[in-house]
């Protein structure tokens, strides 16, 4: 009995050695090295720490002003597997680590501006294009904050294919805002459903320049007064 014992034991010891190892086999992971952004593509975020930002509404006759706290850049697992309900990769496969980079203007709740961009994901057919995405807010409770994704290659935005509810409504070659002239401006509509509670649902937005004005459903704007830029 004792023999016999020990002789299971030791089979299953090697049955569990060999799952292990056949587990383990089936799990090839494969790092294909970083997917950065170009310095051009960089200039997409043009602004640093401490940079600061005057907006005027003239027809109100007030001032919001954001100052740039946040600015960080690292990089995120890109795997050619999907993950789990719990956001778990078991086996990454084949996988690169992408860049993506985040400028926060932040000092209270709703009132903020953040700009995230990301590289594409090489192995993810929604996500082929560098993606960047805008948030503005205004301080109170009585405008709703502006959000929007787009598509993004050095100098130029686009449409993103899979956010239909975010969109370029018009691109200027050149366009006057609160009379001064800049140059290849775009007009970002964000994602917005319509309805009774103001909220801002555009945004002025130069590649060069960043934010150079946003307006809500309710017809009020803000533009761009001062802009006072670290040198």
């Amino acid at each position: 009995m004792k023999t016999g014992s020990l002789v299971l034991v030791m089979l299953s010891l090697l049955m569990l050695a060999g799952c292990k190892k056949h587990h383990e086999s089936n799990c090839v992971e494969i790092d294909h090295g970083t997917v950065s952004f170009t310095p051009q593509e960089r200039l997409i975020q043009p602004y640093r720490v401490h940079d600061s930002l005057v907006f005027v509404n003239e027809r109100l006759n007030t001032l919001v002003t954001y100052c740039c706290t946040f600015q960080a850049s690292a990089y995120q697992i890109a795997s050619e597997n999907a993950p789990d309900a719990q956001g778990n990769i078991e086996c990454l496969g084949n996988y690169y680590r992408v860049e993506y980079s985040l400028t926060k203007f932040y000092e209270m709740p709703k009132k903020f501006i953040f700009l995230s961009v990301v590289t594409s994901y090489p192995f993810d057919t929604m996500y082929k294009e560098n993606r960047f995405q805008v948030g503005v807010g205004f301080p109170g409770d009585s405008i709703y904050p502006f959000d929007g994704f787009y598509g993004f290659r050095e100098d130029s935005l686009f449409n993103y294919p899979h956010f239909p509810y975010a969109k370029i409504d018009q691109f200027y070659d050149t366009i006057t805002i609160g009379r001064k002239l800049y140059h290849k401006v775009y007009l970002l509509e964000g994602t917005h459903l319509p309805s009774n509670y103001e909220q801002i649902i555009k945004i002025f937005y130069s590649v060069s320049e960043g934010i150079l004005g946003f307006s809500t459903n309710k017809f009020n704007a803000w533009t761009l007064q001062q802009k006072f830029i670290l040198p």
